[in-house]
C-alpha cells in the first residue's frame, strides 16, 4: 500500500515522515466513464451506417461533407477530452495516511483539486460502506471518517478494501492517541519529580 509522490501536499509537516498507505480508487470506478466513452465513440459509426442505407448519402454535397468530417472531427476530440479528464480524476484522486495525518485528495477536474487533511488527533470514529454490484463483487467502497471540528466528516470514495484500510487508521488513531497520553504522563512524573528535588 505503500509508494512514493511526488507532487507538494499541503498539510504534511514532515517531509520525512514515512507514507503508510498510498491508494487511488479502484481501477473499476472507471469502468462507467469508460462505458459511456465506447458507447459515445460508435454512435457516429452507427449514423454512418444507417445512413448509408439511405438515397440521401448519395445527395449530400461536398461542401456538407467537409462540414459533416469537422464535426465528427471535433465530436471525437471532445470525447477524447472527456476520457482524458476521467483518468485524471482517477489518477490524482489519492488516499495519503501517514502515522499522524490522513490526507484525502479529490482531483474534480483538470483545474480543480480539494485536499481534505484530517491529523489523527481529530479522529473520532472510522467507518466503511459498500454499496452496490460491482463494488461488492471487486471489493471496494466508502471510507467515512468522523472527525472533531467544523467539518463533521469526510468520505473517501471508492477504496480498495476500505475495511482493511479502515481498521488501519483506526488502529493509528488508537496508537496515536496513547503515545500522546503516554508522552503527557512521562512529562507529569518528570515535573513531579523536578519539584520533590527542589523541595
Amino acid at each position: 500500500m505503500t509508494q512514493e509522490y511526488y507532487f507538494a501536499v499541503p498539510g504534511r509537516e514532515d517531509e520525512n515522515e514515512p507514507v503508510l498507505i498510498f491508494l487511488h480508487r479502484h481501477i473499476i470506478s472507471l469502468f462507467i466513464p469508460m462505458g459511456i466513452f465506447i458507447l459515445l465513440t460508435l454512435l457516429p459509426v452507427l449514423f454512418k451506417i444507417v445512413i448509408a442505407q439511405d438515397t440521401f448519402a448519395s445527395s449530400i454535397s461536398l461542401n456538407a461533407r467537409l462540414l459533416i468530417t469537422i464535426f465528427v472531427s471535433m465530436y471525437y476530440l471532445m470525447l477524447v477530452g472527456y476520457l482524458f479528464g476521467e483518468w485524471i480524476s482517477y489518477y490524482y484522486d489519492i488516499l495519503i495516511v501517514t502515522k499522524c495525518t490522513v490526507i484525502d485528495i479529490k482531483q474534480n477536474n483538470l483545474f480543480n483539486r480539494e485536499i481534505t487533511h484530517l491529523h489523527l488527533r481529530q479522529v473520532e470514529d472510522i467507518s466503511s460502506e459498500i454499496k452496490g454490484f460491482l463494488p461488492t463483487v471487486f471489493n471496494y467502497g466508502n471510507i467515512i471518517v468522523q472527525s472533531a471540528g467544523a467539518q463533521e466528516h469526510t468520505v473517501i470514495q471508492a477504496i480498495p478494501n476500505p475495511q482493511k484500510v479502515a481498521a488501519i487508521i483506526l488502529q493509528l488513531h488508537k496508537d496515536f492517541i496513547e503515545y500522546e497520553l503516554s508522552s503527557h504522563r512521562g512529562e507529569t512524573d518528570s515535573d513531579e519529580e523536578k519539584d520533590s528535588t527542589d523541595k
